[in-house]
């Protein structure tokens, strides 16, 4: 019995990501190919100024209740 529901968790990992690979593959034979990389730097950009923030209003904060 434990070993078939291991084998359907196994099962179901496996279909997940053949379904994220095909999704991907779709996606990047849609696309072209510089609008894609393009799409990828602008997010890491975003990313990273939301994080510089977040960690700049962090160290104003603690530095903050410091004083206090």
């Amino acid at each position: 019995m434990h070993w078939n529901r291991t084998c359907n968790i196994y099962i179901k990992h496996i279909m997940k990501t053949s379904i994220l690979y095909s999704l991907l593959t779709i996606l990047f034979f849609t696309f072209q190919s510089c609008a894609v990389v393009g799409g990828i730097f602008k997010a890491g950009m975003v990313w990273g100024i939301l994080l510089v923030v977040i960690i700049i209003v962090a160290i104003i904060a603690l530095i903050s209740r410091g004083k206090k």
